[in-house]
């Protein structure tokens, strides 16, 4: 089993508040407020007996984060950017790639 690999895609709209709350129903809605669309994408990866985990692949919108400018490099992810954030066939390819190849 340790040959066998699973990935999986993943979105995490991290700015947007959460559809089931238990805030009451005056708090849970803002009027004049739009819901936040901001995401990130993530490509998880690991063989089925989670003896290798690979690290992650993010795709962002930033091409350098100003939150994560002096701490990119060392970060335990590999990390792209496109415009709408989302995983475009070139970097699922060099995702699997880099993920195979370095770890």
């Amino acid at each position: 089993m340790s040959q066998v690999y699973n990935a999986d895609k993943t979105g995490l709209f991290w700015h947007a508040l959460p559809e089931n709350t238990q805030a009451s129903k005056s708090l849970k809605s803002m009027p004049g407020q739009k819901i936040s669309k901001e995401c990130i994408s993530a490509l998880l990866c690991a063989n089925a007996d989670r003896s290798h985990v690979l690290k992650p692949v993010i795709v962002g919108k930033s091409k350098q984060p100003r939150a994560l400018k002096n701490v990119m490099s060392t970060l335990p992810v590999h990390y792209y950017n496109l415009k709408n954030a989302w995983f475009a066939a070139d970097i699922t390819y060099d995702g699997f790639i880099i993920m195979l190849c370095l770890q």
